[in-house]
């Protein structure tokens, strides 16, 4: 784990941690190091909104399933 004043060892060990792969970790980095952080805002906007969908897939199929469960201790299947 990176060190608290370590802000490119943060930077990274926080894009790993939102699962981003080697490349793109780089290609954050390399782009913060450049200054270029209206387009890390926007790259990561991007990021958020995929992560937030694959979470309402994820979700729906939990509900399915809780549904399921409930329909089968009640006897409707």
């Amino acid at each position: 784990m990176a060190e608290a004043t370590d802000k490119e060892g943060l930077l990274r060990q926080n894009l790993y941690d939102m699962g981003c792969s080697s490349d793109m970790v780089e290609k954050y980095v390399t782009l913060v190091k450049t200054r270029q952080v209206s387009l890390v805002l926007r790259m990561l906007a991007v990021d958020r909104k995929t992560i937030l969908e694959e979470l309402r897939e994820k979700q729906k199929k939990i509900d399915c399933l809780d549904y399921l469960v409930f329909a089968l201790e009640h006897g409707r299947y």
